[in-house]
């Protein structure tokens, strides 16, 4: 039963929180831009000089979208290692890197741990 927790427990969590992609402010001469991992521009709000990493954050129900400025520090280092999907960047434009929404066979392993602990609570159950 205590296995049965854990599992439910961790496959919500996998189903949960916020997912975030990698920007990177484009500097001075576009001060209201930012470019993501393929060097397109994306708006920004309120990017300043001490604020100098661009997140893209969108919801992983509702699918809403925001963008954030923060510093590498907020966004932990070694940001642009820790998950291995961005691009690099020249050393000086600073670099927020966070995991992508996951990816179709993620997806799938997660609905399954959540079909298997359903049918073992129900066979717990159901003695």
């Amino acid at each position: 039963m205590k296995w049965t927790f854990l599992l439910v427990c961790f496959s919500l969590f996998l189903s949960s929180g916020w997912a975030l992609n990698c920007y990177h402010c484009s500097g001075s001469d576009n001060p209201d831009k930012c470019k993501d991992q393929f060097d397109y521009d994306v708006p920004i709000q309120n990017c300043t000089a001490n604020q100098t990493a661009c997140m893209k954050v969108k919801e992983r129900f509702s699918g809403v979208v925001a963008r954030r400025c923060a510093t590498l520090e907020t966004c932990g280092l070694p940001a642009d290692t820790r998950f291995g999907d961005c691009k690099t960047f020249a050393t000086s434009i600073q670099v927020c890197c966070f995991r992508h929404e996951l990816s179709n066979s993620a997806t799938t392993w997660r609905v399954g741990a959540m079909v298997v602990a359903t049918i073992v609570l129900l066979a717990h159950y159901l003695k």
